[in-house]
């Protein structure tokens, strides 16, 4: 990853700011957030009044805003003082968070880099979100092991900016995985791969090998072959990784001094049989401004572009096979009482049809299926009384309940249907995922 000189501007927050008129400043006073120059700094350490104990003043966090001539010095100091008080009693994330708002760290950013504002901008709160982790350690634990980091150059994923636009983003291969970019160019192919461990760890038999001096194992050869293998399938893997993150061109620098153990022969490539492309060859087309066509649609253009879309448009229609069942029979709810003497036949409506009938029905055929329960009236009678009572709390208001007697009898004679007697042998019931 690439940090930002973001970092360098944190650094002099905590735990002192001294200056010494050698003018060792800390980057924080020197740096964009104060901006003392060499200067105002011996200036400041001049006006420093001298104690006996000490005979060359410093200019540290401890020093009185009175002794501090200087404006700015002085407003720097006070934040730091009131901040090293609070730091006792709060996080450091909110410390933090504190100082980047008096300290004015987002706005300076923002003039201050420009195009990469919003790169800076996001790293500084990747460094407030590391800091939420050490909410019981304290501010001195957090100082200690990001100055640690930055002294050995660990590397961190970099803050990424919520809007992008056309930035150009660095980012390593494994923090690439998932995401997807219009242009994708791989560089720095041209490093040596990592050189060998000494410790080779075989996964097949969960063993360590290693070379002691001039004595060799004798599983050591074996073990190198297989490490050498794992490492070559994973390179390989990182390399289809990269170059499946182009959405619309991927450009691949074609090295020819490389060497053979670089990142950019793991994988033939065969750049040789590319064509080269000339840039000269592209000239930028002229592009008229759209032109701007009148509104001219009538009642007759819109009926016609409805017809079209509606005549395009597919149909969801809810599939009930059950509906054109030739044993279904065609419910009325009211017969008309004034007949006038004609033969109606009215058709018996169960008691309780509905969706908690459908439950209970269904709970039945499936228990016979399944060989829970017989397919006896008796029995499927028993059943359908339990699990009515079972489904009564979710029947609404003056919905009436099905009959144990007629959802059994409905059951079994469902079961006695021809279709379903010869098949009855291969039927499975269904199971939800």
């Amino acid at each position: 990853m690439i940090w930002t000189p973001t970092y360098l501007e944190w650094r002099g927050w905590w735990p002192s700011v001294q200056t010494s008129p050698a003018c060792r400043s800390t980057p924080l006073m020197r740096g964009p957030l104060v901006g003392l120059t060499e200067e105002e700094l011996l200036d400041v350490t001049a006006g420093l009044p001298v104690d006996a104990g000490h005979p060359r003043p410093r200019f540290t966090i401890t020093t009185p805003l009175e002794h501090v001539v200087h404006p700015g010095a002085r407003r720097a100091v006070s934040i730091l003082q009131d901040l090293r008080r609070r730091a006792r009693t709060v996080t450091p994330s909110l410390v933090l968070e504190e100082a980047a708002e008096r300290f004015l760290v987002r706005p300076l950013l923002a003039a201050r880099e420009r195009d990469n504002s919003a790169r800076a901008a996001a790293n500084v709160e990747v460094i407030i979100e590391r800091s939420r982790a050490y909410d019981v350690k304290g501010l001195s634990a957090f100082v200690r092991d990001i100055g640690r980091d930055w002294r050995t150059n660990a590397p961190y994923t970099e803050g990424r900016a919520d809007s992008d636009g056309d930035a150009i983003e660095i980012i390593t291969i494994h923090s690439a995985k998932g995401l997807e970019w219009p242009v994708v160019i791989p560089i720095n192919t041209g490093t040596q791969l990592r050189r060998r461990e000494k410790l080779v760890h075989r996964t097949s038999d969960n063993s360590l090998h290693w070379l002691m001096g001039d004595v060799v194992p004798p599983g050591l050869a074996g073990a190198l072959a297989a490490d050498d293998e794992s490492q070559a399938r994973e390179r390989e893997r990182l390399w289809y990784v990269a170059c499946t993150r182009a959405r619309d061109l991927l450009a691949i620098p074609r090295l020819r001094e490389a060497s053979d153990a670089s990142w950019a022969r793991i994988v033939p490539l065969a750049l040789h049989e590319v064509p080269v492309t000339d840039p000269q060859h592209f000239v930028p087309g002229s592009r008229s401004p759209d032109e701007v066509v009148p509104q001219e649609q009538t009642r007759a253009v819109f009926d016609k572009e409805r017809d079209i879309i509606a005549a395009a448009s597919i149909p969801v229609t809810w599939q009930r096979p059950s509906d054109h069942d030739s044993d279904r029979a065609i419910l009325t709810d009211a017969v008309p009482a004034d007949t006038d003497g004609a033969d109606v036949v009215a058709v018996h409506i169960p008691v309780g049809a509905g969706r908690i009938r459908g439950l209970v029905l269904h709970k039945l055929m499936e228990e016979v299926l399944t060989g829970e329960v017989s397919d006896t009236i008796a029995v499927l009678r028993r059943r359908a009384h339990v699990l009515i009572e079972q489904l009564a709390s979710l029947a609404e208001a003056n919905e009436g309940m099905p009959l144990p007697d007629e959802v059994a009898k409905t059951a079994a004679r469902a079961w006695k249907l021809p279709e379903v007697a010869t098949l009855r042998a291969h039927l499975r019931a269904e199971v939800s995922v």
